[in-house]
């Protein structure tokens, strides 16, 4: 789903207690039409629906918020990836005439092919038993609020600017999370507070098997699945199918399992990092202009993070209360 629509005017320019960073994008916003896409993604309702800016427009409008919306914003159902973006020409005509800029978060949405959240999940609800990757390798992670930061910071200082920048918003050179620490917070919050199946009982969760090279996780898939899976096949066929739920149980761990290998092997076993110098300079830029009291409203410094604390507080919760299904 894609918005367009300009939800900045002439009425926001009396708003009191607005900072310096603030008051440069909604002037650099103030009747721009905009194109914004993977509006129902949870990154652009991060960029839009959860900022204070938004908030302001709830508070203001009130019950009229409805009617407001409906004049500023157009709904478009398109996809990036068909040909003219899923859109009829004569649409895609009209974008062009009217936009001034495009704000691009289309992506998927999959769970499976989510970051850690794949494997958190999986470990929580018991169908994970192992943890393919090597423990010291560096995962670059970032909370999305983040990401939307910097993106909002980034168009409030490039305001009449033509220069290209590219942004790595990212943690591994400036707040490294080793692998390890990230599998131990995990195994340690579903150790604390166990997931409940449909009937109550809980999801008892072990300390997982750490297979650190592509090897180790072949032989351990061979060796704990696919050869008790061939050979609970053959019984299960010989005695008519009685013992499908174990069969089917077990092929649904074996294929979840090298789902996720086969997805995250390229990060899993990938021993770098990411260079952030121009999110770094970014931050540096939107201190001068603002001070430390609006860098901390648009924070986006990965060294802010203590990862124990977020991903034991705020993430895995997160995913547990929005993403778990019974």
């Amino acid at each position: 789903m894609w918005l367009v629509g300009c939800l900045i005017d002439h009425q926001f320019q009396d708003l009191d207690n607005i900072t310096s960073l603030f008051a440069m994008e909604i002037q650099f916003l103030e009747n721009k039409s905009i194109l914004l896409t993977g509006a129902a993604g949870f990154l652009a309702k991060g960029n839009v629906m959860e900022k204070e800016l938004f908030k302001v427009v709830r508070e203001k409008y009130g019950a009229k918020l409805n009617s407001f919306m409906e004049e500023k914003v157009c709904v478009l159902s398109g996809d990036i990836t068909c040909d003219w973006l899923g859109l009829k020409i004569s649409i895609l005509e009209e974008l062009f005439e009217k936009l001034d800029f495009v704000i691009n978060l289309a992506a998927t949405t999959d769970l499976d092919e989510r970051t850690i959240d794949s494997f958190v999940v999986g470990f929580g609800i018991g169908r994970l038993t192992c943890y393919p990757g090597d423990p010291q390798n560096i995962i670059d992670i970032i909370p999305a609020d983040m990401v939307a930061n910097a993106m909002m910071v980034s168009m409030a200082s490039h305001v009449d600017k033509t220069t290209h920048l590219i942004l790595h918003v990212g943690s591994s050179s400036s707040n490294p999370a080793p692998y390890h620490r990230v599998r131990d917070n995990i195994v340690h919050f579903f150790t604390e507070q166990p997931w409940l199946r449909k009937d109550g009982t809980p999801v008892v969760v072990r300390s997982p098997t750490q297979l650190p090279t592509r090897v180790a996780a072949r032989i351990y898939m061979e060796l704990l699945y696919f050869i008790p899976i061939r050979i609970l096949g053959i019984v299960n066929a010989a005695s008519f199918r009685y013992f499908d739920r174990i069969y089917l149980d077990l092929s649904k761990k074996a294929n979840f399992l090298m789902r996720l290998v086969d997805l995250f092997s390229p990060y899993l076993f990938f021993n770098r990092i990411f260079d952030d110098t121009s999110a770094e300079k970014l931050r540096n830029t939107a201190k001068e202009m603002s001070g430390d009291i609006e860098n901390e409203i648009l924070n986006f410094d990965p060294r802010s993070i203590n990862w124990d604390d977020y991903l034991m507080h705020t993430h895995i919760p997160g995913l547990v209360k929005y993403s778990f299904r019974r």
